[in-house]
């Protein structure tokens, strides 16, 4: 590769898809150029949130960690509906650390402020200018930017919070049935709070609809931050290739579509695409067989038949959902046998959700 010779794999988009990809291609010995087109990743509005680690392929890097999370709440239009405590074993996360310590701690050689331009088969490195790209050793975790199918709005800003108002080690879901969505409140770094929204309405009205959600916390919330906003991909799956690269992370789809939740889809389909990269083998394919993958189709089918009902029967249904069954489904485990031991005494719920699921 004229400019950037030396280099084995060139992975675009230092986002959680392409950091995992970099990092187990330098873990096969592969020397890789990461590149990213920020000055520093993790631009995105996220929540942060690691609710379970068994998906990751890389290791949780311990000076990311900002909490241990241990529980959770669910509400449904504001009304408690389940709350998860006890099984629920996960971390909140400085994300621009994480990201950045994984590549450091695989030795991968990080570009900022350096696109891919894939149409031209080259990147822009600074002080280099243009340089070619051998696209067939290349993978592209270039974000929602690069998604094709149904994505939703959300928006996020920090919040200073009332010491002793809100658990730490809890987090906050509330899902709202007349916008298909659901707002957030995670604990972050400084003390401070994430809160925001998602779903399917513009991005002023989800951020008065978050206004309002905040005031009936019932805790005194002081803003910390300006509100950011950004698309969200839940149209499900997009296993496609941009000028013969595959794409990996939100870019194929990797995010769960009930949730919102990309960070450990997302790094899954990119340490999924680098193993077959590597071994010659179709990145596409072997994305499509990760559970990741498997997760986020079902929990399209749910949000495709939960969008068609009326407000009034999807808050029966979410609130009737047992806490265990929530958190399968969340968090996209998915394990047949737990759900339907959670719902053998409800055969009507356990038939329908099992529909679903297989």
């Amino acid at each position: 590769m004229p400019g950037m010779a030396g280099f084995d794999f060139v992975i675009a988009g230092m986002g959680p898809a392409g950091v995992a990809a970099a990092y187990r291609l330098s873990k096969l010995g592969y020397r890789v150029a990461l590149l990213e087109s920020n000055s520093r990743p993790a631009g995105k509005p996220c929540g942060w949130g690691l609710p379970e680690a068994d998906w990751l392929p890389v290791p949780v890097p311990k000076e990311a960690i900002v909490e241990r999370i241990r529980g959770a709440r669910l509400l449904v239009d504001g009304r408690e509906a389940v709350e998860v405590e006890g099984w629920l074993r996960g971390y909140i996360i400085n994300k621009p650390r994480f990201l950045e310590a994984i590549a450091s701690d695989a030795g991968v050689e990080v570009f900022y402020r350096a696109p891919l331009l894939l149409r031209r088969r080259q990147a822009r490195l600074p002080g280099r200018g243009l340089v070619d790209v051998d696209l067939q050793r290349t993978i592209a975790a270039t974000g929602v930017a690069y998604y094709d199918k149904e994505k939703i709005v959300a928006v996020e800003y920090l919040v200073h919070a009332t010491e002793g108002c809100f658990d730490r080690s809890t987090l906050l879901i509330d899902f709202d049935t007349r916008i298909v969505g659901y707002y957030w409140l995670f604990p972050s770094t400084n003390g401070l709070y994430q809160v925001g929204a998602g779903g399917y309405t513009d991005a002023s009205t989800l951020l008065r609809a978050l206004e309002r959600w905040i005031e009936h916390l019932g805790c005194p919330i002081r803003r910390a931050s300006t509100p950011r906003g950004a698309p969200i991909a839940v149209g499900g799956l997009s296993l496609r290739r941009l000028n013969g690269v595959p794409l990996a992370g939100e870019a194929a789809g990797f995010v769960l579509p009930l949730t919102g939740e990309g960070i450990r889809p997302s790094m899954a389909s990119g340490a999924a695409a680098a193993d077959a990269l590597a071994r010659g083998r179709d990145p596409l394919e072997a994305q499509a067989a990760t559970r990741a993958a498997r997760a986020v189709r079902v929990q399209r089918r749910i949000l495709e038949r939960v969008k068609s009902m009326e407000p009034s029967r999807r808050a029966e249904l979410l609130s009737s959902i047992p806490a265990r069954v929530h958190a399968e489904v969340a968090l996209g485990t998915l394990r047949l046998g737990v759900i339907a031991r959670e719902l053998a005494g409800r055969p009507r719920l356990a038939a329908r959700l099992l529909r679903l699921l297989s």
